[in-house]
C-alpha cells in the first residue's frame, strides 16, 4: 500500500527551522535542524543509467508516472503538513516544558500540535508575501513546496515579518514565553528571495521510484515521506515513529538507481536520506 503521497520537495537542510528561537523557563532552544546525530555513509558503485523496475538499464525512463494533478490548497496543504511534520522535535520540547510546569500531558501534547500548526502557517504566508512582493506569486504557487519557502527564510524582512504571527501564535496557544528573537535583523526592503532552481526532468520518475521503495517496507515507522530531486542528487525526509532505517536497504537502492552513495542520518523519529549522483 502506498504511502500517502505529498508534493513537498523535502528540503533536508531544512534553513527555515533556523528561523525561529525559542524561550523556555529561561533555556534558548532553537527549532529543529534536521542534521544527523550521527552520520552513515554508504558507498554505492556508479552506474550509466537508471535501472527500470525490473533491472535493465535504460538512458531515460521511458514515460514519466504521472500523478494526478493537485489543486493550489492541496498542494499548501501538504506543504504545511510536511513543516509541522519536520518540526516534531519543537513540538515535543514544547510538551515537555508544560507538563514539567504542571500541566497534563494530553493538554500539553494538544498545545504543541497547536503551536507547531500555527508556526507552520506563519512561515507559510510569510513566505508567500515575500514572493507575491517581488512579483513571483504565480511561480510560488505553481510550485508551493518546502524548498521554496526555505528559500524565502533566508531573508531577514521575512523572518522579521513573521514576528506578530508568532507572537500571535504564543498568545493563542497560552504558551508562557516569547517564542521568537525580537532583536533578530529587520532586514531590508531591498532583499529578494532567490528563486530555486527547477527540478531536473528525471526529477518526478525518481520521486516515483524511491516512493515505491519506502512503501514495498512496510512496517519499518514511516508515515509520512517528502522527496526533492536536484542535479546534484535526491533527498528524502522521512518522517514517523522508531523508524527502522537501515531495514530500507538504500545502499543497494542507490546503487541499482545510478546514485554514488547514500548518506542516512536524523532521529528515530525524523530520518533523512541523501542520494549523491
Amino acid at each position: 500500500m502506498a504511502l500517502p503521497k505529498t508534493t513537498t520537495a523535502g528540503a533536508l537542510a531544512l534553513a527555515f527551522a533556523a528561523a525561529t528561537v525559542w524561550f523556555f523557563a529561561g533555556k534558548k532552544t532553537s527549532t529543529p535542524e534536521l542534521a544527523p546525530q550521527r552520520t552513515e555513509t554508504v558507498r554505492a558503485d556508479a552506474i550509466a543509467a537508471p535501472l527500470g523496475p525490473q533491472g535493465s538499464a535504460r538512458q531515460q525512463p521511458d514515460e514519466p508516472r504521472q500523478s494526478p494533478a493537485q489543486s493550489v490548497d492541496e498542494r499548501i496543504a501538504a506543504v504545511k503538513h510536511m513543516l509541522t511534520s519536520a518540526m516534531g522535535a519543537t513540538r515535543d520540547a514544547i510538551t515537555e516544558e508544560l507538563v514539567s510546569q504542571g500541566l497534563s500531558r494530553a493538554d500539553a501534547e494538544q498545545i504543541g500540535k497547536r503551536a507547531v500548526e500555527g508556526i507552520a502557517d506563519c512561515y507559510f504566508d510569510a513566505g508567500r508575501t515575500q514572493y507575491e512582493a517581488q512579483g513571483n506569486l504565480n511561480e510560488f504557487l505553481d510550485h508551493a513546496d518546502i524548498n521554496w519557502i526555505e528559500a524565502a527564510l533566508r531573508l531577514n524582512r521575512v523572518r522579521s515579518a513573521m514576528l506578530p504571527c508568532l507572537t500571535n501564535i504564543r498568545q493563542q496557544t497560552g504558551l508562557p514565553l516569547p517564542l521568537v528573537d525580537e532583536q533578530a535583523p529587520r532586514g531590508s526592503l531591498d532583499e529578494r528571495v532567490a528563486l530555486p532552481p527547477p527540478p531536473p526532468p528525471w526529477a518526478a520518475e525518481m520521486d516515483s521510484r524511491i516512493r515505491e521503495h519506502i512503501a514495498a517496507h512496510p512496517g519499518l515507522g514511516v508515515t509520512d515521506v517528502s522527496i526533492q530531486c536536484r542535479e546534484e542528487g535526491c533527498s528524502a525526509l522521512l518522517v514517523g515513529s522508531d523508524i527502522h532505517i537501515f531495514d530500507f536497504e538504500f545502499d543497494a537502492f542507490a546503487e541499482q538507481n545510478g546514485f554514488q552513495k547514500a548518506v542516512i542520518g536524523g532521529q528515530r523519529d525524523r530520518r533523512s536520506v541523501w542520494l549523491e549522483r
